[in-house]
């Protein structure tokens, strides 16, 4: 996984460029539904998804920002497949904090991964697969379906 250091200035990156954008934990759900989804997607395809668009990237302050993103999201990405391949993986989950009471909530990587499903619906969504299904079951039940566009 890469260091929390890296993962919070991309998190800061993303604030810094005045759009609406995915979070982190939204972003490795993405990240991770393509790195094991079953069709390979350039980058020009889920680069739009971070920033919550079809297609097409915002403009943002330089064009120097654009290009630190763009390398630091896909050094995130090298760095999911590289959990995957080495059975290390681990969902980046939000610590929350409500009423005083700090908890884990997995919905934002869940809507992620949900995200990033659509890539490939008839393969992800195969009835005859019971055991995908399964696997699949509770990230579709903890994922925010306003937030799976």
């Amino acid at each position: 996984m890469l260091s929390i250091e890296k993962i919070n200035h991309i998190d800061e990156l993303l604030e810094k460029t005045g759009q609406e954008t995915m979070n982190v934990e939204e972003l490795h759900g993405l990240l991770t539904a393509i790195a094991c989804g079953p069709v390979a997607v350039k980058p020009e395809d889920w680069l739009p998804l971070v920033f919550l668009r079809e297609k097409g990237l915002p403009r943002l302050a330089s064009p120097a920002q654009l290009t630190e993103l763009k390398k630091l999201l896909s050094d995130f990405y090298a760095d999911v497949v590289k959990d995957l391949d080495a059975n290390e993986f681990a969902p980046l989950i939000a610590a929350v904090e409500e009423e005083e009471e700090d908890f884990l909530d997995p919905g934002y990587w869940c809507s992620g991964f949900m995200v990033g499903a659509r890539f490939a619906p008839e393969a992800w969504h195969d009835e005859s697969d019971t055991r995908l299904l399964e696997l699949l079951a509770p990230i579709v039940f903890l994922s925010d379906p306003d937030a799976v566009y």
